[in-house]
């Protein structure tokens, strides 16, 4: 089976791979995504919460569209290998 649009966000909007990785292209959104994915970090990075990182979006830009986005790029982010506590990332 394969799997088209896995990600989706708090809205329940459906986000492609291909639509994610071309936002990570952009370092300006890079550099967001690796803020906010530190931010959902225990202090002592061994465990990671999305719900740390979605809190940290939300306070950040009062939108849930796109409090949700940035929440859905930390999760393709880490899922690629991208984040450097969490190397290799994990199978799709």
């Amino acid at each position: 089976m394969v799997i088209v649009d896995p990600y989706i966000d708090t809205l329940g909007q459906s986000w492609p791979r291909e639509k994610l990785d071309r936002l990570l292209g952009d370092p300006t959104v890079m550099r967001l995504v690796e803020v906010a994915i530190q931010a959902g970090y225990a202090s002592d990075r061994s465990e990671w919460y999305p719900a740390r990182t979605l809190s940290w979006a939300r306070a950040r830009y009062r939108r849930e569209e796109s409090a949700g986005l940035l929440c859905v790029l930390a999760l393709r982010f880490r899922a690629i290998g991208l984040d450097p506590f969490n190397a290799g990332g994990f199978a799709e």
